[in-house]
């Protein structure tokens, strides 16, 4: 799972990276958490740097982008 942000997360998204980051562990996946102003070019990198074939994008809330 691939979260992408451009600034530094507040208080409140770092808890939430922090849960997340445990579901994924238990779900048997990896969380990454990258920076950058285009969230289509950063996945479009990671993508690319980890050989992946498939990429299912989601938006959760005002502000907040996550890709798994």
């Amino acid at each position: 799972m691939l979260w992408v942000t451009d600034a530094e997360p507040t208080d409140v998204e770092q808890e939430q990276v922090a849960a997340l980051r445990r579901l994924t562990s238990v779900l048997g996946a990896h969380l990454l958490v990258e920076h950058g102003p285009d969230i289509a070019l950063v996945t479009q990198r990671v993508a690319r740097e980890r050989g992946t074939t498939y990429v299912l994008m989601g938006r959760r809330g005002r502000g907040a982008r996550c890709v798994a």
